[in-house]
């Protein structure tokens, strides 16, 4: 059976090869070393935490201003490494915990309402940081190389991953070391002040060499490429009418080069002008457009929204052909087969994301996706959708295991309707998502389960299946999920006949000028509505 891609595959990318090449080199050298290394394990947590702050705050106005903060956090960071490391140790080690903690829980497809853990594992960390700095060096080290890795192998959560963090944690707590290499440094002062001007401007050298090497490069090996149809001449034009392109920047991510150009590529240059000008003009002038191209993706063409109709017609499709398998005795997989061959045979073009196919406890764990266990009893929660010509759509249905739904079964079910359609009747243009999901909220917690309800109302969708979202109200043109759900697990604080039960009903909708509609109908229980007593 043919197996298709999930999501858009990147054009080959030189710039971007060689940023996977340090990363794995920088995160190489930090698991190996990282302990030994205490200044570099430092500054790469403080280089990369201002890049973050720069990026997200000033990249829209300058890419010279968001260097420049990036490497004022470096700088001052490593200051104050030297006067207090105890102090910057405790806040390094403020995130690797919860950090780990999270990624373990998203590895699982689950996500439980733990937010004290998440509290007691940052005051944990930040006391280690504090009490044994030495060796939460070797701690945060780990942690950072495993986010490089991560970075330099995009695609589904990996478990191996935090393989390697517990063989680095181990390596550098355990492993070889120069005894007397941190001697010294972590206590605080006895008197007097550390000269820190000699650790500053070397850092202030690395950061500030590293980044504008970066931007030089960008601007050298970027292709500056043009707009494949007419419909991408169209969606440059939209991105321009929004304040984006007026200056030269680099265009990130595979679905912006995609909606810009008909091209997947994962960084490109536009802007006014064009050749060795342009290349020139970004290391002056440069900034991003990234929110301009956010923005203009956020209304859909007519061109797009056919493309979207006819995805969700073929993932409704799906739907159609496992309804058959959904019995006892039924394996998970056999049902995501047939998923995958309703979607070759519908004509798609790949798979929006990895289906969630959970059944009785793996229902209540909405990002399951391991997708392999024996249908026996309960519910069968299904999260679907194929794509088509680079566009997303996303679909779930909830079943009954057994072919008829039993009281409680029901009562979730009525509950989660409910929800959704006050959701759906106050989705229309200047709507709110948030206001949307406290819509839904409101009437699950009316119902006694608004603890179990445990991510978001909806989301946009597009050229990806998450794709970028309004910041205010939202238009006409706009394509956004409504997908209340309810998941109870075992032990939770309602009666027994709800536990380890799962619910989610999804569907996408596209607003229209006076309220919206569905991208396809398709009925909201895919099963008899049979009660069984």
């Amino acid at each position: 059976m043919q197996v298709l891609p999930v999501g858009l595959t990147a054009e080959p990318s030189v710039l971007v090869t060689l940023l996977r090449v340090v990363a794995l080199l920088w995160a190489a050298a930090l698991l190996l070393a990282g302990r030994r290394l205490a200044r570099t394990t430092v500054g790469t947590m403080l280089l990369a935490l201002g890049a973050a702050v720069g990026w997200g705050a000033l990249s829209s106005t300058s890419y010279l201003l968001a260097i420049a903060v990036a490497v004022a956090v470096l700088a001052a960071g490593i200051a104050a490494f030297e006067v207090a490391p105890r102090v910057v140790m405790a806040l390094a080690m403020a995130w690797p915990l919860p950090a780990t903690y999270l990624a373990f829980v998203l590895l699982q497809g689950d996500f439980p309402r733990r937010r004290w853990l998440l509290v007691v594992l940052l005051v944990v960390g930040a006391v280690l940081g504090a009490l044994l700095p030495e060796p939460s060096v070797g701690i945060v080290a780990s942690a950072l190389g495993v986010a490089l890795l991560a970075l330099a192998s995009p695609g589904e959560p990996r478990p191996w991953l935090l393989a390697v963090l517990a063989a680095g944690v181990a390596w550098n707590l355990l492993g070889p070391r120069r005894p007397l290499a941190l001697r010294g440094r972590f206590p605080e002062p006895a008197g007097g002040r550390r000269d820190v001007r000699t650790p500053v401007r070397r850092s202030l050298a690395v950061g500030a060499g590293g980044l504008v090497g970066f931007l030089v490069l960008a601007a050298l090996v970027a292709p500056q490429p043009a707009a494949a149809k007419a419909e991408q001449a169209a969606h440059l034009q939209a991105v321009r009418g929004r304040g984006g392109l007026s200056r030269p920047g680099f265009v990130t991510g595979a679905t912006n080069g995609f909606y810009l150009f008909g091209r997947p590529l994962p960084v490109a240059l536009a802007g006014p002008g064009g050749g060795l000008s342009q290349r020139l003009a970004v290391l002056l002038v440069g900034a991003s457009p990234s929110r301009a191209i956010a923005a203009a993706r956020t209304v859909k063409t007519a061109e797009e929204l056919a493309r979207m109709r006819r995805a969700a017609a073929i993932t409704a499709s799906a739907f159609d052909a496992i309804r058959p398998l959904v019995r006892p005795g039924t394996n998970e997989r056999e049902i995501d087969a047939a998923i995958t061959a309703a979607y070759v045979a519908g004509g798609a073009t790949g798979r929006a994301f990895a289906s969630v196919v959970g059944s009785g406890p793996n229902a209540v764990r909405p990002h399951y996706m391991a997708n392999d266990a024996e249908l026996r009893e309960g519910l069968l929660v299904v999260d679907i959708g194929c794509s088509l010509d680079g566009y997303a759509s996303d679909m779930t249905r909830t079943f009954a295991v057994k072919g008829t739904f039993s009281e409680s079964e029901r009562t979730l079910v009525d509950v989660v309707l409910r929800a959704k359609e006050e959701a759906r009747k106050a989705l229309k243009p200047g709507a709110r998502m948030r206001d949307l999901h406290m819509l839904a909220k409101g009437v699950i917690d009316k119902a006694g389960f608004g603890t179990y309800f445990i991510h978001g109302l909806g989301h946009h969708v597009g050229i990806d299946v998450h794709d970028p979202g309004a910041r205010g109200p939202l238009e006409a043109g706009m394509v956004v999920t409504l997908e209340p759900g309810i998941y109870v697990p075992a032990g939770a604080a309602v009666d027994r006949a709800y536990w380890n039960l799962g619910v989610r009903i999804e569907d996408t909708y596209v607003v229209t000028a006076d309220g919206c509609e569905p991208l396809v109908e398709y009925p909201q229980l895919p099963v008899p509505a049979t009660v069984t007593r």
